[in-house]
């Protein structure tokens, strides 16, 4: 009895030994599929139930990494001992991870940083700043970006960050509007018309993307306020990824 005990204890080793290879080496898949034939082979009771349980936290981390939350939460409901911050740490995650910042901060209730964390990717920054301090990330008006291009072509693109883009519709649109007026002035009407409709899709579109190219901005630097204050706060860490 004690010889084929002994034979499951280093059988089970060694192939967690080599499911944690596999990860470190990136082969995440193979990893995960040890890591599951380790889980099956340790036994319920015992000795085994804390290393059962670590094995369970290590797919867990592994599906999520995977974005396999059905996988990761199976197992995660597997966990005997559900009273410890790890868990709770673990449970909130997964929950995080899917966007239900609602949830995760419930379970999260322990700890302000982490609730804070949950306001700030929900982008309610003023209770975020109760734990992360201020937080104005740059911001740019769409509207006035699209006024902005209707009165000079461009200009909207400009104000919204990008200067080059904008340099290329105020020469698309100027020379747009030249061969208007040319067909004008020299009375051929067909390509008056022509060159009407294609300058005034010019022009729309210019007014139309610097809107877009605001928001752009806007939802860009909001997602860097956001990182810098999850990596100053060492946040990212828990993340699976």
């Amino acid at each position: 009895m004690m010889i084929l005990f002994l034979m499951l204890s280093l059988s089970v080793e060694q192939t967690i030994g080599f499911a944690r290879d596999l990860e470190r080496e990136g082969d995440y898949y193979r990893a995960l599929s040890e890591y599951k034939r380790a889980y099956y082979e340790l036994p319920d009771t015992g000795t085994y139930s804390m290393l059962k349980d670590e094995v369970a936290y290590s797919i867990v981390k592994l599906a999520e990494r995977l974005s396999l939350y059905e996988t990761a939460r199976l197992y995660l409901d597997r966990i005997r001992d559900k009273d410890t911050r790890r868990y709770k740490l673990q449970d909130g995650l997964w929950y995080f991870l899917q966007k239900d910042y609602k949830h995760a901060r419930k379970i999260w209730s322990f700890s302000d940083t982490l609730s804070a964390w949950t306001y700030l990717k929900e982008g309610n920054f003023k209770k975020a700043e109760e734990v992360f301090g201020k937080i104005k990330p740059e911001h740019r008006s769409p509207l006035l970006a699209a006024f902005l291009s209707s009165i000079v072509p461009g200009l909207g693109k400009v104000y919204a960050g990008r200067l080059y883009d904008g340099l290329y519709a105020f020469v698309i649109n100027a020379g747009s509007f030249f061969l208007v007026y040319d067909a004008q002035r020299h009375k051929r009407r067909p390509e008056l018309y022509a060159y009407s409709a294609i300058s005034l899709f010019f022009y729309t579109g210019n007014v139309y993307g610097s809107y877009i190219q605001a928001k752009k901005f806007n939802k860009y630097h909001i997602k860097m306020a956001i990182s810098e204050k999850e990596l100053s706060f060492g946040l990212w860490r828990l993340l699976p990824f």
